[in-house]
């Protein structure tokens, strides 16, 4: 195996960790977005509910 070769190697194993780290970064920011967007559903949903209550009073 040639210096270059190696190198490149070494590189490609580099690429593969940085894209391990992000891809888990990624699912976290993923799964934040989720449990945001159930909260102001659930917010949403909660004021429609007040709401009606009020009007129906």
């Amino acid at each position: 195996m040639d210096c270059h070769t190696a190198f490149e190697n070494q590189h490609r194993a580099q690429l593969a960790s940085e894209k391990a780290k992000f891809y888990e970064q990624y699912k976290e920011a993923k799964e934040e977005l989720f449990k945001l967007k159930t909260a102001k559903q659930n917010v949403a949903s909660f004021f429609r509910e007040e709401e009606q209550t009020q009007q129906e009073r």
